[in-house]
């Protein structure tokens, strides 16, 4: 019986790791604009694939914010957003993280500027519902990440 769980358990991880190599192959292979509707049919598609991994979170927050013109447009775009957020806290808790040696922060680098995107999104769209207090918590949020960075965000 413990072999079969152990068994059962090691081909789900393998499973999931394979479902999260495609979902990154196929983020590299998007060409499109993140406002275009393949950007939200492309984020659809990451989340049926495996609705824990960031990605598809952060594709269809990008999508709703970039399409948002009024109050409804980014109460809309929050949820993705934050969920996008907590998952990348909760996957990858090492690299997000301050790095100050050039090796490690190469490997780093792509999820790091992803977070503080993610970030700088969520900022804006609490402050344009008004909710300035949830705003000022992710600037802090980031802030105490202490990443060496200059994107610009």
């Amino acid at each position: 019986m413990r072999y079969i769980l152990f068994i059962s358990f090691f081909s789900l991880t393998f499973l999931l790791q394979a479902q999260r190599i495609e979902i990154d192959r196929l983020e590299r292979d998007f060409r499109g604009s993140l406002r275009s509707r393949e950007a939200y049919e492309l984020s659809q598609k990451f989340i049926q694939i495996d609705s824990t991994y960031y990605t598809g979170h952060y594709f269809e927050g990008i999508y709703r914010f970039l399409r948002a013109s009024d109050l409804l447009g980014y109460q809309l775009a929050i949820k993705p957003l934050q969920k996008g957020l907590n998952l990348m806290e909760k996957d990858f808790p090492g690299k997000l993280r301050r790095v100050k040696d050039i090796q490690p922060y190469i490997g780093v680098y792509e999820l790091q500027h992803k977070y503080a995107i993610l970030c700088d999104l969520l900022i804006r769209s609490y402050s344009h519902v008004g909710e300035l207090d949830k705003s000022i918590a992710i600037t802090r949020k980031l802030i105490d990440k202490r990443f060496v960075y200059n994107w610009g965000v």
